[in-house]
């Protein structure tokens, strides 16, 4: 049964040991030869059946809904309806006029998704900071007047990383020139491989065992992300004598602010006290450090 009453009832077709076999056999023949004839249709499709009612002009406003629902929580880290799978009336919409005003700005232009992701990410909603500069208590999530962290994406997430341990001073330079379409369609080509190693984060995510060991073992982690050589951070550290302008360009490379005066003090002691493992050496355990902690993995 749909949210609207309407119920759809699967016929309820009876089918002969035989018909199964010879049905399964045609199955196996379709994935195993590219130049089989089209399968069969099957006389009741519950998918085809799925979209012809959901898509109904009478109901067609809880299908734009659940759309907009999704870009929203996908783009804002959590939806007007929340938790997004329990769209009905007992569970109502934190900004009800909002959600039906772009359900309905959504199938009156077509579903234009970039439409209305280029809307979502214009807003002032949107732009606004993670962090409350108020008085009192923070305003609760679902109103929205403070951004929620939210996770990366796997692609978000290595390009982020790649980008982070590229030497400041190439990219800063590369972003003001005519070049740097080019040169961020090859930063996201290079980061595909390590997205997909990353797991996809969901509801109640926690960093897995896998991930973990991804950072401390994987050779591409050492060799490329923290490489010393010209074009990587670790590269560019080690020409820095002073090791306060060197701890403070780490942090404004890898998380974009100045360390505090206790982040400063905990790193001057490593870098003095990994003196006897070479310099280069602490520079790239200390970038490690910032790559690998969990502000860099959240989008604030």
């Amino acid at each position: 049964m749909f949210l609207t009453g309407t119920e759809v009832a699967e016929p309820n077709v009876k089918k002969t040991a035989k018909q199964r076999k010879a049905e399964d056999a045609e199955v196996k023949r379709q994935m195993k030869d590219a130049k089989a004839p089209p399968a069969k249709v099957p006389g009741f499709s519950p998918r085809e059946k799925l979209v012809e009612v959901a898509l109904q002009t009478k109901d067609r406003r809880f299908f734009s809904r659940a759309i907009v629902n999704r870009i929203w929580l996908r783009l804002m880290g959590r939806g007007i309806v929340d938790p997004p799978d329990q769209m009905h009336s007992a569970n109502d919409p934190s900004h009800p006029e909002l959600l039906d005003w772009l359900a309905r700005d959504l199938a009156s232009n077509g579903y234009d998704l970039k439409r209305l992701i280029r809307g979502i990410v214009l807003s002032d909603a949107y732009a606004i900071s993670s962090r409350f500069s108020g008085k009192g208590e923070a305003p609760p999530p679902e109103t929205f007047a403070v951004a929620s962290v939210r996770l990366l994406t796997p692609r978000q997430y290595s390009l982020s990383l790649l980008v982070a341990a590229s030497n400041p001073a190439q990219i800063t330079t590369q972003a003001t020139t005519a070049e740097w379409a080019k040169r961020r369609e090859s930063l996201e080509n290079e980061s595909n491989d390590l997205a997909g190693q990353i797991e996809l984060p969901s509801d109640n995510f926690q960093v897995s065992v896998d991930e973990a060991l991804l950072f401390s073992n994987n050779d591409r982690i050492q060799n490329n992300l923290l490489r010393d050589s010209a074009d990587r951070l670790v590269g560019s550290l080690k020409l820095i004598t002073d090791r306060r302008q060197l701890i403070a360009r780490a942090f404004e490379s890898t998380l974009s602010r100045a360390p505090d005066a206790d982040e400063i003090a905990v790193f001057e002691a490593f870098l003095t006290k990994r003196k006897k493992d070479g310099r280069v050496a602490a520079i790239q355990q200390m970038v490690w450090a910032l790559l690998t902690s969990p502000e860099l993995r959240f989008n604030y």
